[in-house]
């Protein structure tokens, strides 16, 4: 049987153009025009993963300027700007990858920054897209996530010198972008901690006031990520 030329070229069926112009689709210079590469100055690299509506943003643009690092926002709401595709609970599985490999290729691009969200983040919206055609008993769908899950765990444990986890404490606001589907918040948080455990990843959770957790946070950067 001859094999699909997509699939050959890909090794995921899709066209191969698509991924070859997102870095021209998502224009780092023009969405982070922060001095995010900083260089010649140590690594630090600082992620704030959970659900939809937990604060990750909030804690992000507070901790960024206190460390005098910039903050990488979600690449999520680039894609699903600028490439017109819909997100969160009603994205496909194209759309999902497109978000994935924008991430990855953001947290790669840069030596200093707080990140709110993380590749782990894009795993757990990306496996819901999947779940429908691995219920179908689709076993290249079920491949491609799993494939995505574990190059993930390989990325975070070897990129970040923290990650921050926040648990979901009060229900989503509609800010015309995120999901308020509660429903499906929690089941972000379910697949985000079931990640956390299946790889071992290092976490620290993070729970209380904003100022509360800010100075969580910090206390566990400056003891732990703040070289000497």
């Amino acid at each position: 049987m001859k094999k699909n030329e997509l699939e050959t070229k890909t090794g995921i069926g899709v066209d191969p153009d698509f991924y070859k112009n997102l870095p021209s689709a998502i224009d780092l210079a023009a969405k982070f025009p922060e001095d995010i590469d900083n260089t010649g100055k140590p690594a630090l690299r600082i992620g704030f993963i959970g659900a939809n509506s937990t604060g990750k943003t909030t804690l992000s643009n507070k901790i960024a300027p206190i460390l005098g690092i910039p903050v990488l926002h979600e690449t999520a709401s680039v894609v699903v700007g600028d490439l017109k595709m819909l997100g969160h609970s009603k994205a496909t599985c194209e759309t999902q990858l497109a978000i994935y490999f924008g991430q990855l290729w953001a947290e790669l691009s840069f030596n200093r920054f707080v990140s709110d969200r993380t590749l782990l983040d894009t795993v757990a919206h990306t496996e819901p897209a999947y779940d429908a055609l691995i219920a179908q008993g689709d076993e290249g769908a079920r491949y491609v996530c799993n494939s995505l899950s574990h190059a993930m765990s390989v990325h975070i444990k070897q990129t970040y010198d923290a990650i921050f986890y926040l648990p979901i404490e009060f229900e989503p606001v509609d800010d015309g972008f995120r999901d308020c589907d509660f429903e499906f918040q929690t089941l972000l948080d379910s697949k985000i901690s079931s990640l956390i455990e299946r790889f071992e990843i290092d976490v620290i959770e993070l729970r209380g006031s904003i100022d509360d957790r800010l100075q969580t946070a910090l206390d566990y950067v400056n003891q732990n990520c703040i070289k000497a």
